[in-house]
């Protein structure tokens, strides 16, 4: 479940672009996301509300694809659209919108030495997006049964479609939407 790639001080991060392969949760994944976070509010100033680590790298003891996942909060989408050349000084490649499928969010990447390391949410604070991203990290930090179980589908689904970002993606979704819905009922 290792993999190699590797970038500066010997941390394991970076993924080729597309493919899935699983990483065991590596302890220096916060404080690579602390220093991402230090550059974005450098370079980005006033524009994020709020930065956070969201996603399977954000979750300790879960296997993960070594790609960090950073929400990035704003007031208005629209400003973090006209701030594009801000991304950028950072290293990221902005998506245009309409070539995004997930509404609510404007998506940047940021590769290292040829390999995907850090994919970018930006989204309005208070977002249904924001809501659910922290959501279901906040529900796997605090139910490990939760975490094994998505741990084992993104296990399985890493091996089906090591390949194919796009349906290992699809294939989680009926699990996190489950896990959603049974914890809003349970108030969590």
């Amino acid at each position: 479940m290792k993999n190699s790639n590797r970038i500066s001080s010997g941390t394991t991060l970076g993924l080729k672009k597309g493919s899935v392969t699983l990483s065991c949760y590596c302890k220096e994944w916060p404080g690579l996301f602390r220093g991402e976070r230090k550059l974005l509010k450098a370079k980005l100033g006033k524009l994020p509300i709020r930065i956070t680590h969201v996603g399977s790298t954000a979750v300790p003891g879960l296997c993960a694809k070594p790609i960090l996942d950073i929400m990035l909060e704003v007031i208005s989408l629209r400003k973090a659209e006209k701030a594009v050349s801000r991304f950028e000084s950072c290293g990221y490649r902005v998506k245009p919108r309409e070539e995004d499928p997930v509404p609510g969010r404007l998506f940047c990447s940021k590769d290292i030495d040829g390999l995907r390391c850090f994919h970018l949410h930006v989204t309005e604070a208070g977002s249904a997006f924001s809501k659910e991203h922290l959501r279901f990290r906040n529900i796997l930090r605090k139910d490990p049964k939760a975490a094994q179980a998505y741990a084992r589908l993104k296990l399985l689904l890493s091996k089906r479609f090591p390949n194919d970002r796009t349906a290992y993606i699809e294939g989680k979704a009926k699990f996190i939407s489950t896990i959603l819905c049974k914890t809003a009922y349970a108030g969590i």
